[in-house]
């Protein structure tokens, strides 16, 4: 899987579908899929989202407000049984699919193109050259289900809009 940017650390926590990086600075948002302690995804909240505060000792720091609401927070929706479409808030359109998998273990699937796509992580690029940073670009790089080799995509963000 090509490395965006290999000077920033690659999280490594327990049950991780995907990470986003931003360019901005080491500190990674982790999205994790969420157990209940029969082994099931919890259906109230079936992937938690967090900060892997890298840039200082590395600690777990969840979400704040605005950033769950605004930006890198996650939003589930039944579809079938053990099985949620979630969407990050900052960009609804993307929608992906996790599946129970067995006990405490799940599968996590988008498309990318043509490809269904094991997604791994996404790399945010941030102009910081105004009062309020803003997104400039965005990169989803996943590992395609069927061979395994690398998927990118690559989108600029224009206005607010992801093209």
């Amino acid at each position: 899987m090509p490395v965006q940017r290999p000077d920033f650390p690659k999280p490594s926590d327990p049950n991780m579908l995907f990470y986003i990086q931003r360019s901005m600075n080491a500190n990674t948002v982790v999205y994790a899929a969420n157990f209940r302690a029969d082994g099931t995804l919890d259906p109230r909240k079936p992937v938690e989202a967090f900060w892997r505060r890298f840039n200082t000792t590395g600690e777990r720091k969840a979400l704040g407000f605005m950033e769950d609401r605004l930006a890198y927070g996650v939003r589930a929706r039944r579809i079938g049984d053990g099985e949620f479409e979630i969407r990050l808030v900052a960009y609804p359109e993307r929608t992906m699919v996790v599946r129970q998998a067995g006990r405490d273990a799940v599968t996590v699937e988008m498309r990318i193109g043509a490809h269904v796509v094991r997604p791994v992580y996404a790399y945010v690029e941030v102009d910081e050259g105004s009062l309020i940073p803003s997104v400039t670009g965005l990169k989803f790089f996943g590992e395609d289900v069927s061979n395994g080799k690398a998927v990118i995509e690559t989108s600029t963000v224009s206005g607010g809009q992801i093209q």
